[in-house]
């Protein structure tokens, strides 16, 4: 309720109210209303709920309607912190569900805003407008801040905690990383083994980086076999730029293999390129390891300039012994790894040179030279060999003689694509001879008298007709028991005309298919034999280059050695002065030193709708094919072609096209 001094007053109430036509000042008011004589008036059916000066039925009347009005409609009890609380009486139910209903109409009734007996109206409010309902309205606020800021807090220390965490983990990998590297270097180092001698084969992959494992550039890949019943190690260099189908990047230079995936799947597309099992591998930071031991000694056969692979400076090597520190190291493996193009490819066996002197530097005068040399260089190395093969290793062959440690260049043909990029096509035909692969010779010859292979003749080079012409050399092949070797599908045009090398693709696994493939070389005297075993269908399929054909003492040309090669050039596109501009290009660039080429004509072609420019040779001699090539590089565009038509009588014949006239 409120205070004694607020206590409710009908004169006063009628004095706020006067303005209302149901209600009266006093009782004069009401009886000299002629419009409500007789009549019952709110004021006298609302005057019995307020209690001033009656007398005392009325007084009971009032306290009676009192509590049973708080009965009805108040179901909530105050409790000690000035909250209501609800009645646990099962009585009242039926009224909790009446004020329940209320969510369907409007919430508060008019009850609601009455003064309770003890109620206390706060300082500054003025009694008529403070009500239940404010007072509910502040208390929901409160909640609503108390409930808001314990979520923000939670959030708070979930954010702290997620920090903290991550942070813990952060700074534990950082220290645990050092800590490793301690170990590698220091806490636990390689010990010497009870056995020296490496006892077992070994089939692994060999690979250098320039100075950082973690962005390795390769500059050598070997593959190494290591005999343990011979004590012998066989190693065939591989260029770095060798095409390879690298499992999931698709056909590129095998060098990229290690920057795609590691030396994991270099060690798969060299298993799956090779056909050999390949299980081990390991790659050094040739740099670090060189400038650790302060250098290394190499033997050169004979003198060579090589470039400074961190300035392109020269670098001058002498026949003989030649003291080399870790960028004269990889400078010289640069040089011989098949990517320069002045640089014969088979020297790619050279760069062994360097890696023999490295074995010798840290296998050392005796074992324990070895267990700390080795030591000193874990850091600059990465391998899936244990420390005891590692160790036994570097023992082994750093001991074998020159007899047993073979080197062999991967046979490759060289392919330069547009861009002037050189690039490798491997051929793997003689790897089981230089590794001595055993085969059971009688099951492989059962297999090839029965197996009958599809054979895919492709066109590379554009000449009418030629890969139905090489197709039947091999159509009536047969076994001594009359079961053909090869069931010739039709012959189709490749993906483009520009293939200088013929290449033998091997789809199976299965021996018998190269073997047959050999067969297909030797009829056709060229070819590079590549396989892929993960091929959907088995299958041989030839890719007849721009190499086919060509014998060194053909008699079938007229060029003479040492004469300029003749030829004319065709305005394929109509553009006036076209084809004089090539002649001056061509001239002025081939004919700098001595005269390669005599430029005979110059006339428009046959029509002006060559959207492509064509480089035809007619004579099948190398002289002629390496003018062609260059003049599709001077030119930088084109297709060379070979044709047996040539009307005008001349070596090379060149036929303008819009990707000319458009540069």
């Amino acid at each position: 309720m409120a205070p004694e001094d607020n206590k409710f007053d009908d004169e006063d109430y009628f004095l706020k109210k006067k303005e209302d036509k149901y209600f009266f000042k006093n009782d004069d008011d009401y009886l000299n209303s002629e419009s409500n004589t007789g009549k019952y008036s709110r004021y006298e059916k609302n005057k019995d709920k307020y209690y001033q000066n009656h007398d005392e039925e009325d007084k009971e009347i009032y306290t009676r309607r009192e509590r049973e009005d708080k009965e009805k409609y108040s179901f909530y009890e105050r409790e000690e912190d000035g909250f209501d609380k609800e009645k646990d009486t099962k009585d009242n139910e039926p009224d909790v569900k009446k004020y329940k209903d209320r969510f369907a109409d409007d919430f508060f009734k008019d009850e609601d805003f009455d003064y309770n007996d003890d109620e206390v109206v706060p300082t500054g409010e003025d009694p008529e407008e403070y009500s239940l309902r404010t007072k509910r309205i502040k208390q929901r606020r409160k909640r609503r801040k108390i409930i808001t800021s314990s979520i923000l807090i939670i959030i708070l220390i979930a954010a702290i905690a997620t920090g903290v965490f991550f942070g813990y983990k952060f700074i534990k990998n950082k220290l645990m990383n050092n800590s490793n590297q301690t170990q590698t270097t220091t806490a636990q180092p390689i010990s010497i083994p009870s056995n020296l001698q490496l006892t077992e084969d070994i089939s692994m992959v060999l690979a250098g980086a320039a100075e950082n494992l973690q962005e390795p550039d390769i500059n050598f890949i070997f593959f190494s076999r290591f005999d343990s019943r011979n004590s012998k190690l066989s190693t065939v260099t591989i260029p770095v730029k060798t095409l390879m189908d690298i499992p999931g990047f698709g056909l590129e230079s095998a060098d990229k293999a290690v920057g795609y995936g590691g030396m994991d799947l270099l060690m798969l597309t060299l298993k799956k390129a090779l056909g050999m099992d390949l299980n081990k591998y390991i790659i050094f930071d040739i740099k670090d390891i060189v400038d650790k031991f302060g250098g290394i000694t190499v033997n050169f056969d004979q003198a060579v300039t090589i470039k400074n692979f961190k300035d392109g400076s020269s670098i001058e090597l002498q026949q003989g012994e030649n003291k080399l520190d870790g960028i004269k190291a990889v400078s010289y493996l640069i040089y011989f790894n098949g990517s320069q193009k002045d640089v014969a490819v088979n020297l790619t066996s050279n760069q062994k040179k360097i890696f023999d002197s490295l074995f010798l530097q840290i296998a050392g005068k005796d074992d324990k030279d070895l267990e700390k040399n080795l030591n000193s260089i874990k850091s600059f190395y990465e391998t899936n060999l244990t420390d005891t093969e590692i160790y036994q290793l570097i023992s082994t062959v750093s001991k074998l003689k020159p007899e047993n440690n073979a080197v062999y260049p991967l046979d490759v043909t060289s392919v330069e694509l547009e861009g002037g990029n050189v690039f490798y096509v491997p051929d793997i035909s003689k790897l089981g001879q230089f590794f001595n692969v055993e085969t059971n010779n009688t099951t492989e010859s059962t297999v090839l008298n029965k197996v009958t292979v599809d054979l895919q003749v492709l066109n590379g080079v554009g000449t009418p007709g030629i890969a139905g012409k090489v197709g039947t050399l091999f159509k009536d092949l047969k076994y001594d028991d009359g079961t053909f070797k090869f069931n010739l599908l039709q012959a189709r045009d490749a993906d483009n005309y520009n293939y200088a090398a013929t290449q033998i693709i091997v789809n199976s696994k299965d021996p018998s298919y190269m073997a047959l493939a050999e067969e297909i070389k030797n009829i056709l005297k060229t070819g590079s034999i590549t396989k892929n075993e993960q091929a959907p269908a088995q299958n041989i399929v030839i890719i007849v280059g721009a190499d086919y054909g060509k014998t060194s003492d053909t008699t079938q040309t007229t060029q003479q050695v040492g004469t300029p090669a003749k030829i004319n050039i065709l305005n394929g596109v109509g553009v006036a002065g076209l084809a004089k501009k090539a002649k001056k290009q061509l001239e002025d660039s081939m004919n700098a030193d001595t005269k390669v080429i005599e430029v005979i004509e110059t006339k428009d072609a046959a029509n002006f709708n060559y959207k492509q420019t064509e480089i035809l040779f007619f004579q099948n001699t190398d002289e002629v094919n390496n003018i062609a090539q260059k003049i599709q590089k001077i030119l930088g565009v084109g297709v060379i072609k070979y044709s047996e038509k040539n009307p005008d009588n001349v070596a090379i014949s060149i036929i303008l096209g819009k990707d000319y006239s458009a540069k």
